[in-house]
C-alpha cells in the first residue's frame, strides 16, 4: 500500500501543466485528517517564516477538511526525510510520508512524496534488513532510525542530479 505523488506549491499552481496536486489528503476515517503539501516559497508564499520549500504535514482537529477547524503543523521535511505515525488512526499500523525529491530549479518547483501504510512499511534495526526493491530511481534501501528503534526501511531518494529525469 504505497502511493507516490508529485506536488506543486500554491504559488506556482498556474504553471502546473502536468496537473500535479497542490495538496494530498490522507483520510483517517475521522474528522482528524492529514494534509501533505509543498510549501514552495514563491508568489503568495514568498515571505514564509517557516518551512520554505519544504513538504509540510498538517493535521486538522475536525471538520474532515471540509470546514474550518484548528490545524496543527506536524512536521516539515527536506528531501530524504520521513514522517511516521506508528499507530495511524488507531489501526495499529504505521503510516509514513517520505520526501523523495524537491526540485526548485524548475517552474513549477516540485516535491515528490511517497506515502506508505501498513505491512509495506518494514521495521528494521540495520541496513542489512532492508531488501533492494530493484528500482534504481528511488535510490538505495536503508534503515531510517530517526524516529527511534526499531527503524523503518526507506528508499534514499532519486540518485540523479537535481533537475534531471531519472530513467530506469
Amino acid at each position: 500500500r504505497v502511493s507516490s505523488f508529485t506536488l506543486v506549491g500554491i504559488g506556482e499552481f498556474d504553471l502546473n501543466d502536468d496537473n500535479h496536486p497542490v495538496v494530498v489528503k490522507i483520510e483517517t476515517g475521522t474528522g482528524e485528517d492529514y494534509f501533505v503539501g509543498f510549501n514552495r516559497a514563491v508568489g503568495p508564499n514568498a515571505q514564509n517564516v517557516e518551512a520554505d520549500d519544504k513538504v509540510t504535514i498538517v493535521q486538522v482537529s475536525g471538520g474532515n477538511g471540509l470546514s474550518y477547524s484548528q490545524s496543527y503543523l506536524k512536521d516539515h521535511l527536506w528531501e530524504g526525510e520521513v514522517y511516521t505515525e506508528n499507530n495511524f488512526a488507531n489501526t495499529g499500523e504505521p503510516l509514513s510520508v517520505k520526501v523523495t525529491s524537491i526540485d526548485t530549479s524548475t517552474e513549477p518547483g516540485t516535491a515528490g512524496i511517497q506515502i506508505t501504510f501498513g505491512s509495506d512499511l518494514h521495521t528494521c534495526d540495520s541496513n542489512d534488513e532492508c531488501l533492494d526493491d530493484g528500482v534504481y530511481c528511488n535510490g538505495v534501501e536503508m534503515c531510517d532510525t530517526n524516529g527511534g528503534i526499531p527503524g523503518v526501511c526507506v528508499s534514499s531518494g532519486n540518485p540523479c542530479q537535481s533537475g534531471l529525469k531519472c530513467v530506469e
